[in-house]
């Protein structure tokens, strides 16, 4: 009997093993345009990469593993079309079975099959962009957001959510978020955009008073609020030396301020993510004549909820904000429906 007992526990986590193996494989050729070469795969969980990098033969590939649940991951495919070269992710549930990616070149869309996870996706992903192809966006986007519903607690969910992320309002992505379990909010796609989301929604708006702020460079600490709030119209741009669509802004800006100074308008720059000695750099470069406080870092964008930039913000004499987001001609527009 006890030659018996290690024999048995082998035999229950060999069969064990058995039911928690996946298998991914495909066809690269499929899913590539004429003339581009697949070099290589690998597959990239929210932990790292799983597994060792496949090299495609004959222009198919096969990737096996193991795995304790089931888990979202994106396969990383090294593409090749003569002397350039970029990567393509393509998003898998990987769990138990045989699964298959293919290509349904009729909606111009990657699928998987072989899983209940992965054809739950491939469903509501083929009804999306059927619904989106006859123009009925709202029916498409209800199809994602009864799949989460109905996955709130499976993984399938993390890439639905993503998709829902691109296509709906911040606020109703956050509701479905919400729903969703644990596991589904703990990938780092997920979470991050959740953490965003959350610090734009509870960042100032048109009508709200401004947030102060204040950041410390070469032993001096300067304010937002020596700027707004004092009696003046305030047009403040977050920027950065790196940013090309920043710096694009600034003639604009300059201009806005020579045309305005004389009549009470301030404009102020405030330099995120940015060394102060790259910040200086450009401001002799583009010679900008308005102050600026440097090396706000993420200080100033996590007070306003800030993921991109430029943002150019224009606050009353009071410090509330009147408006957000402009641009171009939208800048001019702005000031001179005060001034003018």
């Amino acid at each position: 009997m006890k030659k018996i007992i290690p024999s048995l526990l082998f035999f229950i986590a060999f069969v064990s093993c058995q039911n928690n193996q996946y298998t991914l494989q495909g066809s690269v050729d499929s899913l590539t345009n004429p003339g581009t070469y697949v070099d290589s795969l690998f597959l990239m969980g929210d932990s790292g990469k799983i597994g060792a990098t496949i090299i495609p033969e004959n222009g198919k590939f096969s990737v096996s593993g193991t795995l304790e649940k089931p888990v979202f991951a994106d396969l990383h495919m090294f593409c090749r079309m003569q002397e350039d070269t970029y990567t393509r992710l393509i998003p898998v549930v990987l769990e138990p079975g045989t699964l298959v990616l293919e290509n349904d070149t009729a909606k111009n869309l990657e699928m998987i099959t072989g899983s209940p996870l992965n054809e739950a996706i491939t469903s509501t992903m083929q009804g999306f962009v059927g619904k989106r192809g006859e123009g009925k966006d709202d029916e498409a986007n209800q199809l994602l957001c009864e799949h989460i519903i109905a996955h709130s607690n499976d993984v399938s969910s993390v890439f639905i959510l993503q998709m829902a992320m691109a296509m709906m309002p911040e606020e109703k992505v956050i509701e479905l978020i919400n729903q969703c379990s644990e596991e589904v909010q703990q990938y780092q796609c997920i979470s991050s955009v959740k953490t965003r989301i959350e610090k734009s929604m509870n960042a100032p708006k048109e009508g709200m008073m401004f947030t102060d702020f204040e950041v410390e460079y070469e032993g001096k600490t300067t304010r937002f609020s020596d700027y707004v709030g004092k009696g003046q119209y305030v047009l403040v741009d977050f920027w950065a030396s790196w940013c090309n669509p920043c710096r694009a802004e600034i003639p604009n800006l300059i201009a806005v301020y020579n045309k305005y100074k004389d009549k009470g308008l301030v404009v102020l720059g405030v330099a995120a993510w940015d060394q102060p000695e790259n910040t200086l750099k450009a401001i002799e470069e583009d010679q900008i004549p308005y102050p600026q406080i440097l090396n706000s870092q993420s200080i100033s964008t996590d007070a306003y909820g800030i993921q991109g930039i430029p943002q150019i913000y224009l606050f009353g004499p009071d410090g509330k904000m009147l408006k957000r987001g402009l641009r171009g001609e939208m800048i001019e527009k702005a000031v001179a429906e005060i001034f003018d």
